[in-house]
């Protein structure tokens, strides 16, 4: 195993396990680095999060409010989270274009499993 490998947003949307998933917003932030991954269903939660985070989430927290979404998303980016993952299905059916302008204008990679 290699000590030094790092691995970026890039890289795990290769695996095979991202094979149905994609980038909705974002994309120029592939390049972060994945540190750890982590999954966050509650809307306050700064003082679980480090930096360098894959977050994963069913949307429980916001579900379709947008304001709860964006305070979700604000405390991702000040955490520097490298990326969200969403999966789509029981709490939510369809991203609004607000949250993709949101991740767009800080190149926060939006990860949609459909």
């Amino acid at each position: 195993m290699q000590q030094h490998y790092q691995l970026t947003v890039e890289e795990v949307m290769k695996r095979p396990s991202f094979q149905h998933a994609y980038i909705a917003a974002g994309q120029l932030g592939v390049g972060r680095l994945v540190r750890w991954v982590h999954i966050i269903e509650v809307i306050q939660f700064e003082t679980l999060l480090q930096g360098g985070e894959m977050i994963l989430t069913t949307g429980a927290a916001f579900k379709d409010d947008t304001d709860s979404f964006m305070t979700y998303l604000d405390q991702l980016i000040h955490k520097n989270v490298t990326c969200l993952c969403i999966e789509m299905g029981h709490y939510i059916t369809s991203v609004p274009q607000a949250w993709l302008d949101a991740a767009e204008r800080h190149d926060f990679p939006l990860i949609i499993f459909p």
